[in-house]
């Protein structure tokens, strides 16, 4: 899992946006994952946001034949 988007600046009071892609490839089963951010707000300058799930990652196996139906 990476950010792989975000808003560098927010007005205060202000909302944003943080995105973050999930590699289906690389997780198997339950995961957990905690990303950090840091901000200057003096009540809250660092968040953990916890993001959680299951993945089974896509597998696709083929027998010898003529054809292959999805």
């Amino acid at each position: 899992m990476k950010v792989v988007r975000f808003d560098p600046h927010i007005q205060p009071g202000g909302q944003g946006e943080i995105v973050i892609a999930l590699d289906p490839e690389t997780l198997d089963g339950k995961f957990e994952r905690y990303f950090k951010v840091i901000s200057n707000d003096p009540q809250r300058p660092v968040i953990l946001i916890k993001v959680y799930g299951f993945s089974s990652p896509f597998r696709v196996s083929q027998s010898p034949s003529k054809s292959c139906n999805f």
